[in-house]
This record gives C-alpha cells, structure tokens and sequence, in this order.
C-alpha cells in the first residue's frame, strides 16, 4: 500500500519508490513492482539504459478502486 499510495502523488524509479517507503532491498522493491504492473496496476516505461518509470495505471477500475479505498482509510485515520 506504500507504493500505491507513493505513486498515486505521480511517478518515480525503483530507487525513488525505494527510499520513499523505507526499504533498501531494490530487488524487493522490483518484485512488488512487477506484480502490481501484471495486475495492471502499474505502467512501466524504460528510460535510459537501465533506469524504469513507474507510474500508476489511472485508467484501471481496479486502479481507480484502490485509491478510492486508499483514500477513504486516510481520511478516517486523519479524522481521529
């Protein structure tokens, strides 16, 4: 939910997204990446010789669902 909720403020690498949620393990960082963007979630686009972009897959309904959730639970906890 760290990277979905990162993400959804726009796009970042592996290294970003990696630092941003507190983990050092970046092959870490790559599966769930991976898995999320097989679910279409994600959209990954290369640039550079070795670097992705990540970037939330907003035309998704199942996309668009979890950030409605992720809202909705941020909004109660904020609320107390």
């Amino acid at each position: 939910m760290k990277v979905i909720r990162y993400l959804s403020l726009g796009g970042g690498s592996i290294g970003q997204i990696a630092r941003a949620i507190g983990v050092n393990d970046y092959d870490r960082v790559r599966q769930i990446v991976e898995k999320l963007q097989a679910g279409g979630i994600f959209l990954v686009s290369r640039f550079g010789k070795r670097d992705y972009l990540v970037t939330l897959n907003n035309s998704s309904p199942i996309t668009q669902k979890l950030l409605e959730t992720l809202n909705s639970w941020y909004g109660e906890i904020q609320e107390k």
